[in-house]
């Protein structure tokens, strides 16, 4: 129980930062090349923490 807390913990840290960063960057032209840099690995990592937030969801018993 007390790793699946930690885990909840850990990628919800994770997912806040990615989606604090995207709201804080503001990227205005998301197809140009300093945007694709700069956002998009940020947007995949948002996604795979919602993916594996969900996964753990999913898995774990309820609390």
């Amino acid at each position: 129980m007390l790793y699946t807390l930690a885990l909840y913990a850990l990628l919800g840290v994770g997912l806040a930062a990615s989606i604090g960063f995207l709201v804080l960057h503001r990227p205005r032209r998301f197809f140009r090349t300093v945007e694709i840099n700069a956002s998009w690995w940020v947007i995949i990592v948002a996604l795979w923490y919602a993916r594996s937030l969900s996964l753990v969801g999913s898995a774990a018993p309820s609390l």
